[in-house]
């Protein structure tokens, strides 16, 4: 049988979707969307498998449990439908593992996935969301573009991540003729900003 090998990774706010064959010389991976296959055929399928990574534990598991219920939707749909990639029926299987939104966690996830031969053969892969850069730059531009914005500040919750946004954010503003007259600190495990946004209305920011 031949084994057909997916991975969908979510670390840290990234998430890449990688397509993979997984032989010698393998060709080009097309998705044949309007191929079905009888759910009754499930035996003759080849198995492709699905890793996802992320955080049911730590900072942001509301977050991350919806997107594990969405992939696991994903797959049942799929396989009650029957699906074949570059014309060969495929059953698709989904493994999971928590990496806390955390770097030293994801390390730790994607071992199990090699393990489970659940790796990259290709060597392309596609962003499937935006990263930091790109989203402190798109709020930045939609902060002075659409909502008029002339001054402003900015909080930052200090993590690798959040510090990236904004960054950009503020290259973004200033690019667009705006800028930022205060900047505040916080964290990603806080839950009352009261002080922060009293400081700043008081200061009309």
């Amino acid at each position: 049988m031949r084994h057909i090998a997916f991975k969908w990774l979510a670390v840290s706010g990234m998430a890449s979707l990688l397509l993979g064959c997984c032989q010698q010389s393998p060709p080009a991976p097309t998705i044949a969307a309007s191929v079905t296959i009888p759910a009754s055929s499930a035996s003759t399928r080849a198995i492709g498998k699905i890793g996802h990574a992320g955080p049911t534990s730590g900072a942001i598991p509301h977050v991350e449990k919806d997107n594990e219920n969405d992939a696991r939707l994903a797959v049942e749909v799929l396989n009650g439908i029957g699906v074949a990639f570059g014309g060969m029926p495929v059953s698709l299987e989904l493994m999971f593992e928590d990496d806390a939104a955390d770097p030293k966690h994801g390390t730790t996830a994607e071992p199990k996935f090699v393990d489970a031969k659940v790796r990259q053969c290709f060597k392309t892969a596609f962003t499937v969301v935006a990263d930091g850069a790109q989203l402190g730059s798109s709020l930045g531009k939609y902060a002075v573009g659409t909502l008029k914005g002339k001054a402003m500040a900015e909080i930052d919750d200090r993590t690798a991540y959040g510090q990236v946004v904004a960054d950009q954010f503020t290259k973004a503003i200033i690019a667009a003729g705006a800028q930022v007259v205060a900047k505040e600190f916080t964290t990603d495990m806080a839950t009352d900003f009261s002080a922060i946004l009293t400081t700043r209305k008081s200061k009309k920011t």
